[in-house]
């Protein structure tokens, strides 16, 4: 389990790495706490204009320089335009608020674990993003459970609703409520309960993302209702998306 784990904190900081190198947007900070991707075109002595990143074939917008506290490049570099940073709110155009974060996502996941057998999980998903913060969704797949005597499949089902906690314009700490349902002709798992996940936004419309565990409860026919802490082959995964 160790080396299972050491195996994932590698998987995630080659992820990030790979992410910070292929971001391509730049970053416009406002004097407020508001910030957008965008493309920065043209920095005049008194206007600064710019497409937003998710529709770079659209209109060129432009803003007064008085507005920007900074813009952080592509390329890593920055420019810096106030020495002092003081919120103060602003009006945005309609089409600006909504271009961020909305938008339907498809994916899948895949897990392997031991658990008395080992076990592999397949589990497409689908959802959709309300904000940078909330979003929902559902997986539905298969878990194959196999040892030397005997190999045995049952499907899955799992509605979440996912709360992101902390995010930068990479990396993402989630919690995702969950609700899993295994069933071969009758209901054989259940798993209520919360589970951290660290996700890394390696593309505007791709996702890359890994569960650490799960803290609640867990049915089985032979155990009944018990605890569920840790990481096992139904709540530990890498799962990738994609956002359009």
């Amino acid at each position: 389990m160790k080396r299972l784990f050491f195996i994932l904190v590698g998987i995630i900081v080659a992820i990030s790495s790979m992410a910070k190198e292929n971001a391509g947007y730049d970053v416009i900070y406002w004097n407020s706490t508001d910030s957008l991707r965008a493309k920065v075109l043209t920095i005049g002595e008194n206007v600064i204009s710019y497409r937003i990143w998710s529709n770079l074939n659209g209109p060129v917008y432009t803003v007064s320089k008085s507005e920007i506290f900074a813009i952080r490049y592509a390329n890593g570099t920055s420019d810096i335009f106030k020495e002092t940073y003081q919120p103060k709110s602003r009006k945005v155009s309609q089409s600006v608020q909504n271009a961020p974060e909305r938008a339907s996502f498809i994916g899948g996941t895949c897990a392997i674990g031991y658990d008395v057998r080992f076990q592999f999980a397949f589990e497409p998903i689908i959802g959709y993003e309300f904000s940078d913060r909330f979003a929902m969704g559902a997986g539905f797949g298969v878990i194959v459970a196999a040892d030397y005597s005997a190999t045995a499949a049952m499907g899955i089902a799992e509605p979440f609703l996912r709360f992101c906690a902390w995010h930068n314009d990479l990396v993402f700490i989630d919690f995702k409520a969950t609700a899993a349902f295994g069933f071969t002709r009758e209901l054989d798992l259940c798993q209520v309960g919360v589970r951290p996940s660290l996700r890394f936004r390696i593309h505007e419309h791709c996702d890359i993302a890994a569960d650490i565990g799960l803290f609640g409860a867990q049915y089985t026919i032979a155990d009944g209702w018990r605890p569920a802490i840790g990481i096992t082959a139904t709540s530990a995964g890498i799962w990738v998306a994609y956002r359009f």
